[in-house]
């Protein structure tokens, strides 16, 4: 396992509008190659020790995942270090390596546009889904600094977003939460979100 990362729900996020506040968290697992993820959900002794700690953290009432290639359109040294994300799981109706080539240049051109975006955020990552069936056909993930750093990033980047994209920004879930990165070892690879 190359990171294991808990993200706790932002409390009272009024600063997000759009944002969904019916998920108590996110978790997520990298691996170094698609190979490595699949020995680790298949081994007893090594999601065993992850299945427990996510049966303590997350109530599990209504879940929602995938699986993706992990693709860092923008990283910078304080990256691991950020402290808030704000994360998609997209739908649409294009294929996963479509729709994230899409995404990808939108959020180019976002960044080009959008100074506060572009000085605030610490890293974007548009990954595919490695399922070309799966539901959610991509995971956006956007990370800051702290929370005033998010908010005042979001003010400018979500009335862009929807003009730039309001076809899948009305189909996907956006969270706003809390980055606790628990195990890190490499920075990029398929992960289970």
């Amino acid at each position: 396992m190359e990171r294991y990362v808990h993200r706790d729900p932002l409390e009272d996020p009024w600063e997000f509008p759009g944002a969904s506040t019916a998920y108590d968290g996110l978790g997520e697992i990298t691996a170094a190659d698609e190979a490595a993820l699949g020995r680790i959900l298949s081994s007893p002794d090594m999601l065993g020790p992850i299945r427990d700690d996510g049966t303590q953290t997350f109530a599990r009432t209504r879940t929602l995942n995938t699986i993706v290639e992990e693709r860092p359109l923008r990283t910078t040294p304080v990256c691991s270090a950020s402290a808030v994300s704000i994360s998609a799981f997209v739908a649409g109706d294009l294929e996963p390596l479509a729709l994230t080539d899409r995404l990808t240049r939108r959020h180019e051109l976002l960044l080009e546009r959008l100074e506060p975006l572009d000085a605030l955020t610490r890293c974007i990552t548009v990954s595919p889904a490695l399922d070309p069936a799966a539901r959610w056909g991509a995971y956006l993930e956007l990370l800051f600094d702290d929370r005033d750093a998010a908010a005042k990033a979001y003010q400018t980047y979500a009335p862009a977003l929807v003009r730039a994209s309001p076809d899948w920004v009305s189909k996907s879930i956006f969270l706003v939460s809390d980055h606790h990165v628990l195990h890190q070892k490499g920075d990029s690879g398929p992960r289970l979100i």
